[in-house]
């Protein structure tokens, strides 16, 4: 699998402190990330070396030291075997060798992405120069504030390729994105990228994650006098992580195959630190079709009319009739 795969977004200065963990299956391999004493992120196979059982259930936690619940093996935060109880008895037994497999992990801008191919390029020829054209949002000073997850009926190819492309914004957004950021008016120009991604962006007034006359946070102070201040990069990182960063906040999808007709989807919302330690960050600032919380507007806007389109499955069953010929694209399509 010769790809860098985004596993989760954490803020590492504040919430991952010495011990913490993220138990989760990720493209069908249970992994454990965590931080070890000499402040390290690492990756491993969720998986004891004796027999195979699951050192950790799904979920976060902390802790000293990773007990398998079987046989009580034991090992270190660095993934080194601590204890193997009677093992000494076992001819040739190599406490060194025996420690958990450890999986490619590496950060960029408060996302942590996993790799399962040793031989595949660093995840820095992966993003290009996708870092520096979104440097200006300071990505790493966002927080997670928010994060929801959907099971969708279809298959996550057709949630992709539907989701980045603008064709579709004026029929299935028509209520929403389309009343602030028409494809006539935001252009939504595609960007020759530089690395395993495809980018847009859009230039609108206000933020892309509010609904029209809802009040949101102050532009980010680092987007001052660019175009950036009017809005929105969008780029898709191969295969299957969507990201937004518009004028005040960012939100991610991720999307994960559950068979050929199933695909759950994680939508993340991100704000920067700053914002979270305001006194209204969660007070509701309105009324209207969303809540009027600008914390809470990424989720609303930007899934309405995907629910009402893909969640309910109808264009998955519509393409696997035996009467559907290949689709045409829209030449906006990206």
């Amino acid at each position: 699998m010769k790809s860098e795969l985004d596993g989760a977004h954490l803020d590492f200065d504040d919430d991952m402190s010495y011990g913490d963990y993220l138990a989760l299956e990720f493209a069908g391999v249970p992994l454990l990330i965590v931080r070890d004493k000499d402040d390290v992120v690492r990756a491993f196979a969720n998986s004891c070396r004796h027999r195979g059982s699951a050192l950790l259930d799904e979920g976060t936690g902390n802790c000293r030291s990773l007990i398998c619940p079987y046989h009580s093996w034991t090992y270190n935060l660095d993934g080194t075997l601590a204890g193997a109880p009677e093992m000494h008895k076992t001819e040739d037994f190599d406490r060194s060798k025996n420690g958990l497999i450890p999986i490619r992990l590496e950060t960029w801008g408060g996302f942590m992405f996993v790799c399962f191919d040793q031989t595949a390029p660093p995840l820095s020829t992966w993003l290009g120069g996708l870092p520096e054209k979104l440097a200006c949002y300071r990505p790493e000073d966002m927080v997670l504030t928010r994060r929801r997850v959907y099971d969708m009926d279809c298959n996550w190819k057709l949630f992709v390729e539907n989701a980045k492309e603008s064709y579709h914004i004026a029929t299935v957004h028509k209520a929403t994105i389309n009343k602030y950021a028409s494809v006539r008016a935001a252009g939504y120009w595609v960007e020759e990228p530089t690395g395993e991604y495809v980018v847009t962006f859009a230039q609108h007034e206000n933020s892309m994650a509010l609904l029209a006359g809802d009040a949101g946070f102050p532009t980010i102070e680092s987007l001052a006098g660019r175009r950036e201040a009017n809005g929105t990069y969008a780029p898709l990182l191969y295969p299957s992580t969507y990201l937004a960063y518009t004028i005040d906040c960012a939100w991610y999808l991720e999307l994960h195959p559950l068979g050929p007709n199933r695909t759950r989807l994680v939508h993340g919302a991100l704000f920067p630190k700053s914002r979270t330690e305001r006194a209204d960050f969660e007070h509701p600032l309105g009324r209207g079709q969303s809540d009027g919380n600008p914390a809470h507007a990424t989720e609303h806007a930007h899934h309405l009319g995907i629910r009402n389109g893909m969640w309910r499955g109808h264009v998955h069953r519509a393409i696997q009739l035996r009467t559907f010929k290949n689709p045409f694209h829209s030449s906006r399509a990206c």
